[in-house]
């Protein structure tokens, strides 16, 4: 399982989660920033590591949270952790502009291949990873991407 049992996105499920059963409060509306986003994912790794879970043990109660309906709401493509149908996460909306018009560039992260990339948001739902699954290129965001 390498880096990725530490690294979670911070997601609807993920912050619904920790504001309902922690002290800690993450605002959801400002996890598209980054500086606001590594703080809070610092914070959540903190926590774990207080706690002797892995991040990623964390993420799979908050899916096992959600699927028993103890969370409230529906989670939207572009919201950080939606993934869709291929594997696909959305990890947050970067304010670049996308490739249709009004839309906006998401980073996403592939969960079979952990490609991180780029996409407009009319695309999310079914995009498939440009790495691993033939998917169309991805948007330029301006960040390394592995």
């Amino acid at each position: 399982m390498g880096l990725t049992r530490f690294e979670i996105p911070l997601d609807s499920r993920v912050t619904r989660w920790l504001n309902e059963n922690c002290a800690t409060k993450i605002d959801a509306n400002r996890l598209g920033q980054l500086k606001y986003y590594e703080s809070a994912l610092d914070g959540v790794q903190a926590i774990c590591e207080k706690a002797r879970v892995l991040p990623c043990e964390l993420d799979a109660a908050a899916f096992d949270y959600e699927d028993l309906g103890l969370g409230n709401g529906e989670v939207l493509a572009t919201d950080p952790g939606f993934t869709n149908p291929f594997g696909q996460i959305t990890i947050r909306n970067t304010g670049r502009p996308g490739t249709n018009d009004d839309e906006c560039a998401y980073q996403l992260a592939c969960s079979h291949c952990g490609h991180v990339y780029g996409a407009s948001e009319g695309d999310i739902r079914e995009r498939e990873c440009p790495a691993c699954q033939d998917g169309p290129p991805a948007l330029n965001l301006g960040v390394a991407s592995n």
